[in-house]
């Protein structure tokens, strides 16, 4: 979960509540981009319930942008695989998504495929009893092919109890805070591992309508797993919060390390970015915006890799969605100018992403957050001296304002981001199966280690029983945990 709130970047966000957007709505006309027609003039139209107090955008309901944009959504539902598995840690060696046995048989079957003669059916029985294998990695292709979600072979099926299952774990303390909720270091009673409980008041997550997003957030990661990514284990609720349990990742995140060392070198931003394509690879093909990427949500494993976690701005896509949300700093102009978004929004954060790292600030910060999107509608970027001269090209292509101009958003998809020269000397299936050690080793003297994330105020992560004859009257609206 992010926390905005102690950046140095957000103090101009801080404050939002205090601006006169919130008692009146703001328009700002600015300059237009060339690929925009000239009979119109570009504005950004931001509603102040759209913005937290943390200062970061965040979605409506659905309905609000129904009424603004007819858009067409397609709910699709996941089958969900469960199996019971020891589950891995970051601290411990990490055990590569293709090596995993995921137990599932995809029908590939077509209606209109012509009857096959019993001759046929016979040669091909005979063909599948001699290489069961052959016939196990084309389903695994066909699964690429059409995009069907990477199983997490780690999740855990619903508890019958939340209280019993509460009841094996021992907070440890706060290692993060947001909106809804705050994040715990626990340790399980059992096993004694440690883990990451993610607690979201309920009443908290209605009230600021936010029920579909984390419906969203825990359906995704369930059905997913990456290198990159982290795993979530399981989810559940009781009468008040709901609970979802992660790897704990000890390193911190990418955000305190970059504060600490003010920039990084070229070579630990390029390790980083790379992996991080990997990641925006994977979920692209999946149909998955992430949509807020930025520092604070990167985290760093014993082994010095990259960690991509909260989801709670993710979101399937076939298209294109108006929902307007995100960190400001990182926001693309199609989000700004209420467009409508698809995947291209994650290469723009990502050329972002890539600047701050090396340059120690982004490259539309501003006091004023309506600044901000002044100077990223406007697209003239300053880099420092000394700025890697291939860095500088990539950004530039990514931080391009034509969405169907950006690099990574082409016909090739992320395959023209890995090409770029400033990869070059990357070896992308050696980093995928995480044998090219991380430039930064965190320094973690015990799996339990919570040295690298900041001191919070702390705060029980379970509450007290309610009384007898209790209804939860948002039961309803959370189902899938």
């Amino acid at each position: 979960m992010s926390k905005n709130n102690s950046s140095p970047l957000s103090y101009a966000t801080d404050g939002i509540t205090k601006m006169d957007i919130i008692e009146e709505e703001k328009e700002v006309n600015l300059h237009l981009h060339e690929d925009e027609p000239k009979d119109e003039q570009p504005s950004f139209h931001i509603p102040a319930s759209n913005i937290n107090t943390f200062g970061n955008l965040v979605p409506l309901p659905t309905s609000y942008y129904q009424q603004q944009q007819p858009q067409q959504q397609q709910q699709q539902q996941q089958q969900q695989f469960v199996k019971s598995a020891s589950l891995p840690h970051s601290f411990s060696t990490y055990i590569p998504s293709s090596n995993l046995s995921h137990d599932v048989n995809f029908n590939t079957n077509r209606s209109d495929e012509q009857p096959k003669s019993q001759q046929q059916q016979q040669q091909q029985q005979q063909t599948t009893q001699q290489q069961p294998q052959q016939q196990t990695q084309t389903q695994q292709q066909t699964v690429t092919q059409e995009n069907k979600p990477q199983l997490n072979s780690y999740y855990l099926p619903t508890p019958t109890n939340a209280r019993d299952r509460l009841k094996e774990f021992k907070q440890v303390r706060v290692i993060g805070t947001g909106t809804f909720g705050k994040v715990y270091l626990v340790q399980n009673v059992n096993d004694r591992k440690f883990y990451a409980m993610k607690c979201l008041n309920k009443a908290y997550v209605v009230q600021l309508k936010q029920v579909e997003h984390l419906n969203s957030e825990k359906s995704i990661l369930a059905s997913i797993n990456h290198p990159f990514i982290v795993n979530l284990y399981q989810a559940f609720q009781d009468e008040k919060k709901l609970y979802l349990l992660f790897e704990y990742v000890a390193g911190g995140e990418v955000f305190t390390h970059l504060r600490r060392s003010m920039k990084f070198s070229n070579s630990t931003a390029k390790f980083y970015a790379a992996e991080i394509v990997l990641a925006l690879e994977f979920l692209h093909k999946q149909n998955i915006v992430y949509r807020d990427l930025k520092p604070e949500n990167l985290l760093i494993d014993n082994e010095g890799h990259i960690k991509i976690t909260d989801f709670g701005f993710a979101k399937r896509v076939e298209d294109r969605t108006f929902t307007l949300c995100g960190t400001p700093e990182y926001l693309a102009p199609e989000i700004i100018q209420s467009k409508g978004h698809g995947k291209a929004v994650d290469w723009w954060a990502l050329g972002i992403l890539i600047f701050e790292m090396l340059a120690g600030y982004p490259p539309f910060y501003d006091d004023d957050t309506f600044a901000i999107y002044n100077k990223i509608l406007a697209g003239r970027i300053t880099f420092p001296l000394g700025f890697d001269v291939d860095a500088k090209d990539l950004i530039k292509r990514l931080l391009t304002a034509d969405r169907t101009r950006r690099l990574g958003a082409l016909k090739d998809g992320a395959l023209d981001v890995k090409n770029h020269r400033w990869f070059s000397d990357i070896d992308w299936d050696s980093l995928y199966n995480r044998n090219i050690p991380g430039p930064f080793i965190p320094n973690i003297q015990h799996q339990g280690d919570s040295s690298n994330f900041e001191l919070y105020e702390e705060e029980d992560m379970i509450e007290e029983p309610p009384s007898p004859g209790f209804v939860d009257p948002y039961i309803h609206l959370f189902k899938d945990f």
